[in-house]
């Protein structure tokens, strides 16, 4: 499974937020770990320290959405 914290952290580094403004939107961050593993092919290592970045890169993108 993607390490949900660092996926967290990522995702609040890049949107510009507090550790406490990220947390508001740790349902979207699990949301898109989970998304993700669904599309890893087999054999892929789901502990690959880029696979949070992407996933956090997934939730930055749909909270931008969000944001209008």
């Amino acid at each position: 499974m993607i390490e949900r914290e660092a996926i967290l952290t990522e995702f609040g580094r890049m949107a510009g937020l507090t550790g406490e403004e990220a947390e508001e939107w740790e349902n979207l961050c699990d949301s898109c770990g989970r998304a993700l593993e669904k599309r890893l092919r087999a054999g892929a290592d789901p502990a690959d320290p880029a696979l949070p970045a992407a996933a956090a890169a997934m939730a930055y993108y749909r909270w931008l959405l969000q944001q209008g």
